[in-house]
């Protein structure tokens, strides 16, 4: 693995905040203001029938947002040159006297020269639609569409970028490091990249591109690449519920570097490859669908480890014979894909070599040729399959579309409200219960003096992002935000601030059977006890897609307890799963105990503080798989400090610094280490002291070469693993996956949580079955 040349610059970034109040709208009484008509129909008792089915849905636009028709005369008819107008309006976004909101009403805004936004944070620029909402350009040939530098913790959603098959990039997200900020903690929502060399171009001025999400976005003829990253620190680049449609490359890092994580997208017709990869790192792609593109997965030949997991995807009809081609070290595990080759492929479906002997893993998949998997290195191959080509008949899975705007009634508290006219808006809109009303808060710093109460109800609570912030300047421990199940409430754009004494949000009586707690792209930061706490619950499922915790070095980030029936080793439906996130900073980031579930995937650690990293003990099951974890080397504790476990732990395709240890009573405990990269040039970073002794593996992973010219080579497996005890110990993260929310039925909770940014509190968010 190439290594930069300092170290990685912390991506997720403490800073101090001043703030301005001097956006004002006239004088706004505290009413329910009805922008749109709501539903006919009296009071619903059933608050499920106001969410949408499946997935989620848009509010807005409000009045605190500047609107680039009527405040920058922008014209929107594709015959007006609308650029002066847009840089305008960018110029002004976020300043002083001006909104951090931009909106883009229908239109076709035509362009010129390339759009820049520079050097600011906590922004959002939103498209009506991006069916109807298009910036097309008309400049030169090769130009760039839209330039973000030094951008941190915005939003860009709802709007087409049409190339019209001139421009060279849609966005350019590239920090020259002239100015603050890291771009890191930016989203691409329901966006359209058309007709374009590059849709997102990121990281090539040498810095940043970090922590980004790209959520149901589509990347059609795009004719270099869908997504490019462009140097060591354009890391953790999620991607969900996307479209890469004829497309040379979907995503790649050549030329370039960094790392991505796909999930659950759809790639067409990729003439080179959906993925492709030139530097190393730790890479993952899971639950994707591809279908007749040239080949799924493509890599250069380097003498240097890669951790890989390959998850759940199906691949049809790939043009070439090899659809998996990678030539690094490994470690790989590739699990329960289906391939199917076309009708004159011939084996092997993956080849996977290289100078020094890789690592693979392939465990329950399916393809219809003989001899699918070649490599030169240590092979684990458990119940794959080879079926007749025409058996496999899979459909083409429909991806959640565009959140719809379905005009709710909105309530809204004006700038610098009290935190009792705050509650008197919640009240009023939770009298609204069945009809999902909005409650918004425009950006500014707001005073809480006492908590603020969310009734059960289905009320939507919006700011206008991370500069909408609830500040506690109460008495006491707080909360600033209490709420209770069955709830059905959202919370989103909004920061809450638990001035070093007060709780941040507690949800409690959350634990119905079925109940579910969804959190996407939620930041939590320098909680003084935990960032988050699952105290005792045994049926609610919580699931965290791209979450960010840092900056607690004297607390527990992540604390995971299980409730009394999971505690006594009864079989629940309860479990918390990180799908994808960051973390920098903590003592101990994830404790898990008392029966609680945890499963931490494809997640970025930078300590920068104590030593330690996770801790389970007694009653547990936890499994990482796909991270990074970059904590002090021999010190106590250790990364993975596994103390006393009546349970199972395991530790796939993670990239560690640090030690496993395994200590105390070992008669109830099973581990395992597969797919393993140490920076160590021992073997002794699997240490197993228990005693009774645990029944603990190491098996396929790598360690820190002493020869020149090689990064690493095999470190001996360790422990007696049979299959049954592999695929027991992999049951956890082949299990478990990521679920587009559906409403639940009345009387069990469904809480949902996006881009909600919590610090500072004494717990920031505590969920609670009582």
């Amino acid at each position: 693995m190439r290594e930069p040349a300092a170290l990685r610059f912390m991506a997720i970034r403490a800073r101090c905040r001043s703030f301005s109040n001097a956006f004002v709208v006239g004088t706004i009484l505290l009413v329910g203001l009805v922008e749109m008509p709501a539903k006919s129909g009296s009071q619903k008792a059933n608050a499920t029938i106001s969410i949408p089915a499946e997935g989620d849905e848009f509010v807005g636009p409000f009045s605190s947002w500047s609107n680039l028709k009527t405040s920058y005369t922008a014209v929107g008819d594709g015959l007006a040159d609308d650029t002066a107008a847009i840089q305008n309006a960018l110029d002004e976004l976020g300043t002083p006297g001006h909104s951090r909101v931009l909106f883009l009403p229908a239109g076709k805004y035509r362009i010129t020269k390339t759009l820049v936004l520079a050097f600011k944070i906590s922004l959002s620029v939103v498209g009506e639609d991006p069916a109807t909402t298009t910036i097309i350009w008309s400049g030169a040939a090769g130009g760039n569409m839209l330039s973000i530098n030094g951008v941190a913790y915005s939003r860009f959603t709802r709007l087409t970028f049409d190339g019209n098959r001139r421009a060279a990039i849609a966005i350019e997200q590239s920090w020259d490091n002239s100015q603050a900020h890291f771009d890191t903690g930016n989203e691409y929502s329901d966006n359209y990249f058309v007709d374009v060399e590059y849709g997102i171009h990121g990281g090539f001025k040498g810095h940043g591109f970090a922590e980004t999400s790209i959520v149901r976005s589509h990347f059609l003829r795009n004719t270099k690449a869908g997504v490019a990253l462009g140097n060591f620190n354009a890391l953790d680049i999620w991607v969900w519920y996307s479209t890469f449609d004829h497309c040379t490359a979907g995503m790649t890092n050549e030329p370039g570097a960094g790392n991505f994580h796909v999930y659950n997208s759809l790639f067409r017709n990729s003439t080179l490859a959906d993925l492709s990869m030139g530097n190393t790192g730790g890479f993952s792609a899971r639950g994707n669908y591809s279908t007749g593109s040239k080949a799924f997965f493509v890599a250069t030949g380097t003498n240097n480890p890669a951790t890989i997991h390959l998850q759940s995807n199906t691949v049809i009809d790939p043009i070439d014979s090899v659809a998996i081609r990678l030539g690094n070290q490994g470690p790989g595990l590739i699990t329960d894909n289906v391939i199917r080759s076309s009708t004159s492929a011939t084996g092997p479906v993956i080849y996977w070599t290289n100078l020094f002997a890789p690592d693979v893993a392939s465990i329950g998949n399916t393809f219809t040729v003989a001899n699918p998997i070649t490599t030169n290195g240590r092979l684990i191959r458990i119940d794959d399959r080879v079926v007749a080509r025409r058996t496999l008949t899979p459909k083409e899975p429909a991806l959640p579309g565009t959140p719809p705007n379905l005009h709710r009634q909105i309530f809204e508290v004006p700038p610098g409200a009290t935190a009792g006219a705050m509650q008197e808006a919640i009240n009023a809109a939770a009298a609204q219960n069945g009809n999902r009303p909005v409650v918004h808060i425009p950006y500014g710093t707001y005073s809480v003096s006492q908590t603020l109460t969310l009734p059960v109800s289905d009320v939507q609570l919006a700011g206008d992002g991370y500069e909408t912030i609830l500040n506690w300047t109460g008495e006491g421990n707080g909360p600033v935000l209490s709420m209770s199940g069955p709830s059905k409430a959202t919370l989103r754009e909004i920061q809450i601030h638990g001035a070093a004494e007060a709780d941040g949000i507690v949800l409690d009586n959350v634990d119905q059977i079925g109940s579910r707690v969804y959190m996407q792209g939620v930041q939590l930061r320098s909680g003084r006890r935990t960032d988050l706490f699952i105290n005792g619950l045994d049926h609610t499922r919580v699931q965290l897609e791209d979450f960010g915790h840092a900056y607690s070095p004297n607390a527990v980030s992540v604390k995971v307890r299980g409730g009394p029936l999971s505690a006594a080793g009864k079989a629940t439906g309860g479990k918390t799963s990180v799908f994808s996130g960051a973390s920098s900073g903590n003592s101990i980031s994830y404790e898990v105990s008392e029966g609680a579930r945890l499963l931490v995937r494809d997640l970025w650690y930078e300590s920068g503080a104590k030593p330690g990293f996770a801790k389970i003990y007694d009653r547990a099951v936890f499994t990482l798989d796909g991270a990074r974890i970059s904590s002090p080397v021999n010190q106590i504790p250790a990364a993975l400090d596994i103390v006393n476990l009546n349970g199972t732990v395991a530790i796939l395709t993670s990239h560690l610094n640090d030690r496993i240890t395994i200590s105390g009573n070992g008669s109830g405990a099973r581990i395992l280490g597969l797919g393993i990269f140490d920076e160590q040039r021992s073997s002794k970073y699997f240490l197993n002291d228990s005693s009774p002794a645990a029944q603990a593996v190491l098996a396929n992973s790598r360690q820190v070469s002493t020869l020149p010219g090689n990064r690493s080579v095999g470190t001996p497996d360790m422990g007696v693993a049979d299959r049954t005890f592999i695929k027991s110990l992999l049951e956890q993260t082949r299990g478990e996956h990521p679920a587009v929310p559906r409403a639940l039925p009345i009387g069990i909770t469904d809480v949902r949580m996006f881009r909600v940014w919590v610090g500072n509190g004494r717990n920031n968010i505590t969920l609670a079955a009582r």
